[in-house]
């Protein structure tokens, strides 16, 4: 009787031993299982965010300074600033060959307009010369320098001069001549011409603003001027610089 009892206890402790083993086996597998899913849920989860990562900008990288600029970065940029400086000198050197040309005030003739010393720029362009203009001419039986002077009348015109005063006439209509500088208490110089002078073809009158002062076309030596000995239109004062500007 013990016998069976004892054998029967050994079953029932045999069939709980076996359950109890395919307990654990089958939570060891459900612990595995649910390990991977966890794993790969963290994963995915990881992925994003390391694209996020990849895809933002270091924010130290935009405060890192600049790479300093190489030794022929800086001789580029020396060469074409000498490129152009000399590319600008060379249409200066032109300009001043072809079109214009500078030419100093020799004494005091023109004043109160222009002044001993001051320098002009003359243009070389074709040119008509226009009553008022102040032009450069050569007179190569009087002097060496070229005259500085103001074109009164030209060619078909004529001149009629009052000295005693100060009036010049154009074509019979006198001219208002806020430039000259007058001398009330004596007479204008008077000239070795007869007037009223009917210019020639070909011809221009021109006196200086500085009237008693003045070599012109008063004088005997100088005349009317020939337009061939023009050598240009007074158009700018460079110097000095106080009085820079326009002379039209």
């Amino acid at each position: 009787m013990n016998n069976e009892e004892n054998k029967n206890h050994e079953e029932k402790n045999e069939n709980h031993n076996e359950i109890a083993a395919a307990v654990d086996t089958e939570g060891s597998g459900a612990f595995s299982d649910a390990g991977e899913v966890k794993e790969t849920a963290e994963i995915s989860e990881t992925d994003p965010e390391t694209d996020a990562v990849s895809e933002t900008k270091d924010p130290e990288s935009e405060d890192k300074p600049k790479k300093e600029e190489k030794p022929q970065d800086i001789f580029a940029a020396l060469f074409d600033w000498a490129e152009m400086f000399v590319t600008a000198i060379t249409l200066v050197v032109l300009a001043m060959t072809f079109l214009f040309r500078h030419s100093p005030v020799v004494g005091n003739s023109m004043y109160p307009t222009l002044h001993n010393r001051d320098l002009l720029i003359v243009s070389n362009l074709p040119y008509e010369p226009k009553q008022g203009d102040i032009v450069v001419f050569q007179n190569a039986g009087l002097y060496e320098e070229p005259f500085v002077k103001r074109v009164i009348a030209v060619s078909g015109q004529t001149v009629d001069i009052d000295f005693d005063k100060w009036q010049v006439y154009v074509d019979g209509k006198p001219l208002k001549e806020d430039y000259v500088n007058y001398d009330e208490l004596t007479a204008m110089r008077g000239s070795v011409f007869s007037f009223p002078l009917k210019l020639e073809e070909g011809y221009i009158w021109c006196m200086g603003d500085n009237r008693n002062n003045s070599t012109d076309s008063r004088d005997g030596r100088v005349g009317p001027v020939d337009t061939r000995f023009i050598l240009g239109h007074c158009i700018w004062r460079i110097f000095p610089f106080d009085r820079f500007g326009s002379l039209e």
